[in-house]
């Protein structure tokens, strides 16, 4: 007999796929607080527990580490517009669900708005104190390229060769951007995409994170050529075919400026909150996979670094 869970909340680009006539598709991959959906278009949709909460490809649902029991990938995934039924495990209720919006404001995040600085100071500060050290974050400290999150002092992070090709397709990311060079764009990041360990490879999630930096600090492009709506599609168009489903869809979403709720909480501790609020918001993104949120958190820093240096 099917479980039957109900929808809490669901993004609106989520709510616009399965609100048509009827969504067909199976399932991607199965964790307990997650499980990935994929329609037959390639669109993912993932099922999510409130502890992992909103997100541009989720529906959250009632409950907790529920998700793998019982689904398996490859289960067939039909929708309605009204519930979604999961092989023969599990049936989501999206009646009177919650939408969600994943787009982000911007707004407020000026280098010198009082207060920023301070705050972006602690949010580095912690991301080094909190990295694993096998993430970007720690790529620093020994001939880095520049505008790369320095690593902790006095440390050697672990090395790997694709540390050492992470290291030089960011600096030359990065270089790139500064220089307005749309093929330099295409070629860091087709280095980066679906580089590295993890479910959503750390290439990926540093890619994501300065998409995010893109857009909160775009001056960092005046004067290149570039807008950020330019870069963040030639970055997702060299990336288009390089890596997993998943990784691709929040790749897209973040080309649209569509970011999880984490982000947005990130954002509002930067624009007015304390030290203690930044740490703990920075925290919510530092949670996601063994060195997602750590690799995605470098790619925004990378982008204040270079503005300010």
């Amino acid at each position: 007999m099917s479980r039957v869970l109900q929808a809490v909340s669901i993004s609106q680009p989520v709510m616009a796929i399965l609100g048509r006539e009827s969504f067909a598709g199976s399932v991607l991959s199965v964790f307990a607080g997650a499980c990935n959906l994929v329609s037959d278009q390639g669109e993912v949709v993932t099922l999510v527990s409130q502890r992992v909460g909103n997100g541009p490809l989720n529906i959250v649902l009632e409950g907790e580490g529920f998700l793998d029991k019982g689904l398996e990938a490859g289960s067939p995934v039909e929708g309605d517009g009204c519930s979604i039924r999961v092989g023969e495990a599990l049936v989501v209720s999206l009646v009177g669900v919650e939408v969600w919006e994943p787009r982000l404001g911007w707004a407020g995040l000026n280098a010198d708005r009082p207060g920023l600085k301070a705050n972006l100071a602690v949010l580095h500060d912690h991301l080094i104190a909190q990295a694993p050290m096998e993430s970007l974050a720690c790529l620093g400290g020994y001939g880095n390229p520049p505008y790369l999150v320095a690593g902790p002092a006095g440390v050697r992070s672990v090395e790997s060769i694709y540390r050492k090709v992470a290291r030089r397709a960011i600096g030359g990311l990065l270089v790139a951007l500064h220089e307005g060079d749309r093929q330099g764009i295409a070629a860091g990041t087709l280095a980066l995409a679906g580089l590295g360990p993890g479910l959503t490879p750390a290439g990926d999630d540093f890619l994501l994170g300065l998409m995010a930096g893109l857009r909160t600090w775009p001056q960092c492009l005046a004067g290149k050529g570039l807008s950020v709506e330019e870069a963040c599609q030639a970055i997702y168009g060299a990336v288009a075919g390089k890596t997993n489903l998943l990784s691709m869809a929040l790749l897209r979403s973040a080309r649209e400026g569509m970011f999880g709720e984490a982000w947005h909480i990130l954002l509002a501790a930067l624009r007015q909150g304390k030290a203690g609020e930044v740490r703990g918001a920075a925290d919510r993104i530092l949670g996601f996979g063994g060195t997602s949120g750590a690799d995605a958190l470098s790619g925004f820093l990378a982008v204040l670094n270079w503005l300010m240096g």
